[in-house]
């Protein structure tokens, strides 16, 4: 509650001193104790500068300016509008940019006519020049100059940064990434200190070494931290990589042991750690039964390109050999075909499967 108001008055272009006093030590804002001071200027565009000898001293015919810092806070601004500046140098540069918001001393300091940025703590955005960027944290996005696009929530977060389409959220999340573009980084030293474009990671440290490599995502503690310049990788789970592997698909469990891995050079499915996998009760690698140990039926290959019927429903598992092309057939058309060996094709009574081959590969039928 407010104990008495001196000075008060509306009138455009004067500068004007609204000094309240307290009761009980309350005062409008939030501050207490001595009498608070408020210079604002209103001027025709309906633009008001709160606080600080030069706070929007060069100010023209704008509307929606706030300044809530000590000087130098939007000194420069001449046309730019709805701009809120509070910090020391917080978007000191700024001239005909619009739409900015700075919180934090040297925040968004060097933009000069960018818009539509947000930044929020120490030297955050402090050398941006472009638009529609978001930081918050110290130092969050401050080396961006030309970038745009960009969301940084955390300490050092993207913070060598010139890239655009990048988001980063975490202590020292994607730090060092430089030229990147269209990264996703979520969590401490996700990508920290990457270089390479669209890659995913979440999870502590989630690809955190990568420099170079791109198109890789990562989920998980630690997930594909050892990866540096390998590419078009998806591990999930906490298996930390090896640095130039390229083309893999990987799960693994929570300690970072590989419980499923395909290999796209190769084409090579494999479960390396002797799981399971099983498809109508039949272990996929042994091809028997994997609760009595029970055998699928055995097929022999004939001449390239071999034709098997199936003469009940189930799955053909076709591994190893050198197969080129596998098709299946189903009432005199062709319903699938892959150019890879490793196969389980699920099938009816009556369907054909046709395996091209150099090296006839092992095939059985696994019952439903």
């Amino acid at each position: 509650m407010l104990k008495k108001l001196q000075y008060f008055a509306i009138s455009s272009g004067f500068v004007l001193i609204l000094a309240f006093c307290s009761m009980h030590g309350v005062f409008a804002g939030g501050f207490s104790g001595a009498p608070l001071q408020l210079p604002i200027k209103i001027d025709q565009g309906g633009t008001s500068a709160i606080n600080g000898p030069n706070a929007l001293r060069n100010l023209g015919s704008v509307s929606y300016q706030t300044d809530w810092g000590c000087p130098g806070v939007l000194i420069a601004n001449t046309t730019g509008g709805a701009n809120v500046g509070g910090g020391c140098s917080a978007l000191s540069s700024n001239t005909t940019g619009a739409f900015n918001v700075a919180y934090g001393e040297n925040a968004l300091r060097n933009v000069v006519a960018g818009s539509n940025n947000s930044a929020f703590g120490t030297a955050a955005l402090t050398n941006n020049t472009a638009s529609n960027n978001s930081a918050f944290g110290y130092q969050a996005l401050a080396a961006n100059t030309t970038g745009t696009e960009n969301s940084a929530f955390g300490y050092l977060s993207l913070n060598s940064t010139t890239g655009s389409g990048n988001s980063a959220f975490g202590f020292s999340a994607a730090q060092a990434s430089s030229t990147g573009t269209r990264i996703s980084a979520f969590g401490y030293d996700a990508l920290a200190l990457n270089t390479g474009s669209e890659n995913t990671a979440f999870g502590w440290n989630a690809l955190g070494a990568n420099t170079t490599g791109t198109h890789n995502q990562a989920f998980g503690y630690n997930a594909g931290s050892l990866l540096t310049t390998g590419n078009n990788n998806v591990i999930v789970g906490s298996y930390p990589g090896v640095a130039g592997m390229v083309d893999n698909v990987i799960l693994s469990d929570g300690g970072g042991t590989i419980v499923l891995q395909y290999d796209g050079g190769t084409g090579n499915t494999s479960l390396p750690n002797s799981v399971n996998l099983s498809v109508g009760g039949l272990d996929v690698l042994t091809h028997s039964d994997i609760t009595t140990g029970a055998a699928g039926v055995a097929i022999t290959a004939g001449a390239s390109p071999f034709a098997y019927t199936a003469t009940f429903a189930g799955s053909v598992a076709i591994s190893a050999g050198t197969v080129s092309s596998v098709t299946l057939t189903r009432a005199a058309v062709v319903v699938w075909s892959v150019t890879a060996s490793n196969e389980i094709i699920p099938v009816r009574a009556g369907d054909v499967v046709t395996v091209t081959y150099t090296v006839a590969p092992t095939m059985y039928q696994l019952t439903d």
